[in-house]
C-alpha cells in the first residue's frame, strides 16, 4: 500500500460553507433547468408553426403554473414574468439568421471538397453563441430564484424533482383548467 492509498484527498472545507455552496448550486441548477426546459420547449414549437408570441406565451404559462404552485405573490409573478419576456426577447434570432446558417452549412456540405476548417469555424461560432445564450439563461434563472423566498425555492425544487421522476404533468394534458379536488399539484387523483 502506498501513501496515496491512505492520504485523505477530500478538501478540508467547513461544513457550513459546504452547505451554502450546495444550496447555491442546487438553486442555480433548478432555476437553470426550468429556464432551459421552458425555452427549449418553446423553441421546439417553432417548427409546429408557433410564432415568437405564441412561444413566449407558452413559457409564461409554464412559469405562471409553477409560480402559483409555490404560492408566489403577484409582485413576484410580475417580476419573473418581465424577466422571462426580456430574456426570451434577447435570445430570439434576428430575421434570416436561421436560414443563413442552414444555407451556409448546406453550401459547405455540398461543395466538391469538404473544407474542414470552414466547418470548424461555423461550429466554433455556434458554440460561442450558445455559450452566450447559456450565460443569459443562467443569469435570468438566478435573478428569478432570488425573487422567490427560500421556502418557495424548496417547493419549486420538489416540483422539478417530481417532474423529472414522473415526467411533465404526470401524463396529463398541458395546463388542464382544473385538477381533481383530491389531486396534489402536478399529480393524479389517488385511485
Amino acid at each position: 500500500m502506498t501513501s496515496i492509498d491512505t492520504t485523505d484527498l477530500a478538501p478540508n472545507i467547513p461544513p457550513r460553507r459546504t452547505w451554502r455552496r450546495r444550496l447555491t448550486v442546487g438553486v442555480a441548477a433548478v432555476a437553470l433547468a426550468a429556464g432551459v426546459t421552458g425555452i427549449a420547449a418553446a423553441t421546439a414549437y417553432h417548427h409546429a408553426g408557433w410564432g415568437h408570441g405564441a412561444r413566449l406565451e407558452f413559457v409564461q404559462r409554464i412559469a405562471l403554473h409553477e409560480l402559483d404552485a409555490v404560492g408566489a405573490t403577484t409582485a413576484q409573478e410580475a417580476k419573473i414574468h418581465d424577466l422571462i419576456a426580456t430574456t426570451f426577447a434577447s435570445m430570439q434570432p434576428k430575421d434570416g439568421q436561421r436560414d443563413a446558417l442552414r444555407n451556409q452549412v448546406l453550401d459547405l456540405m455540398r461543395a466538391p471538397l469538404i473544407d474542414r476548417g470552414a466547418i470548424e469555424k461555423v461550429r466554433v461560432e455556434q458554440v460561442a453563441k450558445f455559450d452566450t445564450m447559456s450565460k443569459t439563461i443562467v443569469a435570468a434563472a438566478i435573478d428569478a430564484a432570488e425573487t422567490l423566498t427560500p421556502d418557495q425555492r424548496i417547493k419549486l425544487t420538489e416540483n422539478v424533482e417530481a417532474m423529472a421522476k414522473h415526467g411533465p404533468m404526470d401524463g396529463r394534458p398541458p395546463f388542464m383548467d382544473h385538477e381533481p379536488d383530491d389531486a396534489p399539484h402536478g399529480g393524479k387523483a389517488p385511485d
